[in-house]
């Protein structure tokens, strides 16, 4: 009755929820009347044990989506966890650095904004298709083909596609013949969109991983040919290998 993704996704879950309730409790605990107290030295020794026992589960969390990863393959929503575990984490040091000066619940409030608004800066700059599907490609050519699950049942962006066409190479027929009949579909699909487009599009339409994408696929051509020239050929190869990487799910 063990599965993964339970293990990982309500462990680490919940873990993170227990990481952000000590934050704001110790954030509570801490405020600027309390330090007046004459027991407060008692209070901040427990504070600081409270907050070693957190850093531990921080890195339980983090261990926890590791070994998710590990299982099969890296996905964009492992990243997002990666980051949203990294800026609660930043929220408890935040906690810990007004505990220790005796900032104000205003600088708190501020420092928290701050990180959390970074972390979505960070999560709208990170290509995270390309790092991705980058990971599982060098699983995959290293022998670990769990992580072909994470290509055969997600859509990918064109930027996570351009790590692919190593995979054209690969020993295992299932991948090759799926990741072939994979990119396949994309250039026949845009292919279609260049027809259907108009011929003067906007700058704003632009995007750099679909040019190179286009470049890659005048590359490899002979080798996506097969899958190219035969719908039936490519439906059959992507159900394959779809049904194949099922196991690793």
């Amino acid at each position: 009755g063990f599965i993964y993704s339970t293990y990982a996704h309500q462990g680490a879950a919940w873990l993170t929820i227990a990481l952000a309730m000590s934050t704001v409790l110790l954030s509570l605990l801490f405020r600027s009347d309390v330090h007046k107290h004459p027991r407060i030295a008692t209070l901040q020794r427990l504070g600081w044990f409270w907050s070693a026992c957190n850093v531990l589960l921080v890195i339980a969390v983090f261990y926890r989506l590791t070994i998710y990863v590990h299982f099969n393959g890296m996905t964009r929503m492992r990243i997002i966890g990666f980051v949203g575990v990294a800026c609660v984490f930043a929220g408890f040091v935040i906690v810990n650095s007004r505990i220790l000066h005796r900032k104000s619940t205003g600088w708190i409030l501020h420092k928290q904004c701050w990180a959390f608004l970074w972390s979505i800066y960070l999560l709208a700059l990170l290509p995270m298709d390309a790092i991705s599907h980058r990971w599982n490609e060098h699983c995959i050519r290293s022998g670990e083909l769990a992580p072909s699950v994470q290509i055969a049942v997600h859509s990918i962006s064109d930027e996570g596609l351009l790590c692919l066409f190593p995979l054209l190479d690969s020993e295992t027929v299932e991948v090759r013949e799926g990741v072939a009949a994979l990119l396949a579909e994309r250039f026949v699909n845009a292919l279609a969109e260049q027809q259907d487009s108009n011929s003067d599009r906007s700058w704003t339409q632009f995007h750099g991983s679909s040019r190179l994408l286009e470049v890659r696929f005048s590359q490899f051509r002979p080798q996506l040919e097969p899958f190219i020239a035969s719908n039936q050929s490519r439906k059959k190869a992507i159900e394959v290998f779809r049904n194949w990487s099922m196991r690793w799910y």
